[in-house]
């Protein structure tokens, strides 16, 4: 069971973030996808997810005076 735990672990980040970050992307995708807009599915979840990741490693790295909502509009 060790041996599975290390091959799952992927901290600092989260499996449940991840799911959230991919449902958040599905969704702004379909509703895209419906209106004719030309970015999709596939682009919206890889961004959402890329946000996220770009999101954590910040906050992992976060000097005292670094505020997150700066980082957030960065993106």
């Amino acid at each position: 069971m060790d041996i599975l735990k290390n091959i799952f672990d992927i901290t600092p980040f989260s499996w449940i973030e991840i799911l959230c970050a991919m449902l958040a992307g599905t969704i702004i995708g379909f509703e895209r996808q419906i209106y004719g807009k030309p970015i999709g599915i596939r682009t919206s979840i890889l961004i959402c997810i890329s946000t996220y990741a770009f999101t954590t490693f910040s906050d992992i790295n976060q000097q005292p005076t670094m505020d997150l909502r700066v980082i957030g509009q960065i993106i």
